[in-house]
């Protein structure tokens, strides 16, 4: 018992050493982005640490116990989407590392995105809520690479929407569920990245025609939501 505790112990100061390593990193390609030298990504190009930082957020989606390092990783992610080498990320198969990991744990697949509370058996394990910080930001690393790069990252975006249509659906109807704070950041993240792909509507149509029917209907309902949510709020001021 005391060898486990001690495990379970070297295992979090590690993960907390990688939580703050990760916010360092964010930190100083923020500062670079700002005010740093043309080339200050140099390195890390020549280092392939996009490719690196790709795998590691591979292997450690699906699990559980890296649930806070997986938040780390992707929000690292989304800073480099954001800065001057966003463009490495175009070479780097960003589809083959992660759409299929950004899929809901398979403890998860059956249930409902807007199931909420939870049992004393769930307390140390996936719950959906537990997934949407991840889920909000995998989406939005997509919505930032398609807007920084359009037409060379769109049927990369568009494959996303495909393998996860189920799923942006279920975001979408989330407004009719609940207001929780992670959810209204979900439902942002897959508005934000569905209107922004309206855009392509026609290579769209040609690529997953179900899934835009499917998202514009769901996109319709939310608007519906949102306007009654509104109303609402109006009558009682009034």
């Amino acid at each position: 018992k005391q060898a486990k505790q001690e495990l379970e112990n070297l295992q979090q100061t590690s993960s907390n050493s990688l939580v703050l390593s990760f916010n360092l990193l964010k930190t100083v390609a923020s500062i670079f982005h700002d005010a740093g030298p043309g080339n200050w990504d140099l390195p890390f190009i020549v280092n392939k640490v996009f490719q690196r930082l790709l795998s590691c957020a591979s292997s450690i989606l699906q699990l559980y116990s890296k649930q806070k390092l997986s938040v780390e990783l992707l929000d690292v992610l989304i800073v480099f989407a954001k800065s001057n080498c966003s463009a490495e990320f175009l070479h780097c198969d960003v589809g083959d590392y992660l759409w299929l990991k950004l899929l809901p744990p398979k403890e998860l697949l059956q249930s409902n995105f807007a199931v909420l509370g939870q049992t004393k058996a769930e307390e140390h394990s996936w719950t959906m809520q537990k997934w949407w910080p991840i889920y909000t930001r995998g989406i939005t690393l997509v919505t930032i690479l398609f807007e920084k790069h359009k037409h060379y990252f769109v049927k990369h975006a568009l494959q996303f929407v495909g393998i996860h249509e189920v799923y942006l659906v279920d975001s979408l109807l989330l407004a009719k569920q609940t207001l929780e704070p992670a959810a209204m950041e979900l439902i942002k993240s897959s508005v934000t990245l569905v209107s922004n792909l309206v855009e392509f509507e026609t290579l769209w149509r040609l690529e997953h025609s179900q899934s835009l029917f499917n998202l514009m209907v769901s996109g319709v309902s939310y608007i519906f939501k949102v306007y009654r949510v509104v109303g609402f709020f109006i009558a009682r001021l009034l």
